[in-house]
């Protein structure tokens, strides 16, 4: 919130906190609350009312939030990784990418393109939670992703035996947490991002496929963030 950069003080809550959120974070706070009063394992409930609390009562810098992206580069969780793969950590580089904040969005999903099969098709996979979980990493760790997989057959804009391969813990009887107009809009999207990216000068071969940042905002717009290679295999 540049606003709070703007104001000349540190005292919260946030100048962008307006009315909706503030009663949605309320709400969230309660529910997290009344969980916790009745689960003597949910330690894991901390975390999620630590963060809610500051949402309502902190500032939210920008220069906060560039100072705690640049710094992930080294947190715990960034340096375990590359400890699992093998990278070495001299050789790697912090970029930020600054994109609008999402507040009360509904759904984050992140979709691979364009991975391959034998019968010509490519298949499109996308995983999905119910925002404000994070698919990437869920703060309650008994979230289960949705994961939903379609086909793309060349010259045929439209995506096909779009199945739901795992269903996830939130949708409702095991539905999709996409509806099929929402499906067809995003596989519209994605098609679009690919094909934009696979056409661009890259050094050696261009990538196959794509892994994409997906939200559903309040207004139940489909938002594609960012995209990056996705590198088969690794």
């Amino acid at each position: 919130c540049l606003a709070d950069d703007l104001d000349g003080d540190a005292t919260g809550p946030s100048g962008c906190l307006g009315a909706p959120e503030r009663a949605f974070l309320e709400a969230r706070l309660a529910d997290s609350r009344a969980r916790k009063a009745g689960c003597e394992d949910c330690a894991w409930l901390d975390e999620i009312i630590d963060e809610i609390e500051e949402d309502l009562s902190e500032e939210k810098t920008v220069a906060d939030a560039v100072r705690k992206v640049w710094a992930s580069l080294w947190n715990d969780r960034a340096f375990e990784e590359r400890e699992y793969w093998g990278i070495d950590h001299r050789d790697v580089y912090m970029g930020i990418a600054v994109n609008p904040t999402f507040v009360q969005e509904t759904r984050d999903a992140v979709a691979v393109t364009g991975l391959p099969s034998q019968d010509g098709s490519t298949t499109y996979r996308i995983l999905s939670v119910v925002a404000p979980e994070s698919v990437a990493r869920p703060e309650d760790p008994t979230v289960v992703p949705e994961v939903l997989t379609f086909r793309r057959v060349p010259g045929d804009p439209l995506p096909l035996d779009a199945t739901v391969v795992v269903p996830g813990s939130q949708s409702d009887g095991g539905t999709s947490l996409w509806t099929d107009a929402e499906v067809r809009e995003l596989a519209g999207l994605l098609h679009a991002v690919h094909d934009h990216f696979s056409g661009l000068p890259w050094t050696g071969d261009a990538p196959s496929s794509f892994e994409v940042e997906v939200k559903k905002d309040a207004a139940g717009r489909i938002v594609l963030k960012q995209a990056r290679p996705y590198l088969l295999g690794f």
